[in-house]
């Protein structure tokens, strides 16, 4: 049997975790994270079979992340929130610009690894918060 595709909406994702992010050097206005249908869809397309596992867990990963930081791979371009947690490490890319409302967006999310969490704190990419 078929199932329907889940029609797409934007996603509010909460606030933006200013205090976590100054404790990693990251200095940014407070606004509420935005998750937008083309960034779901790009999230979808690329990381098919994990988005389903990240879902339920985006809203913690930004309103109270276990870790932020930057990305070795896009220095400047945007930040990182991760919540690590028993059963998945989900890792919301987000873009420092806010938009003309003051809402950030989020550009991606998927899973990392424990080795790859563990890497890139030792590598001071990453803070740990909590």
């Amino acid at each position: 049997m078929h199932k329907p595709k889940k029609k797409l909406e934007p996603i509010d994702l909460g606030d933006l975790p200013v205090e976590a992010l100054a404790k990693h050097g990251i200095d940014l206005k407070p606004g509420r994270v935005k998750f937008s249908i083309p960034a779901q869809k790009h999230a979808i397309r690329r990381h098919r079979d994990d988005y389903p596992l990240c879902e339920p867990h985006l809203s913690t990963a930004v309103e109270s992340p276990t870790h932020v930081g930057g990305s070795p791979h896009h220095h400047d371009a945007g930040i990182e929130l991760i919540v690590h947690l028993e059963e998945i490490t989900v890792l919301v890319a987000i873009g420092m610009e806010p938009d003309g409302d003051g809402n950030y967006p989020a550009k991606s999310t998927y899973p990392i690894g424990t080795d790859t969490l563990d890497r890139r704190v030792r590598k001071k990419f990453l803070t740990k918060i909590r």
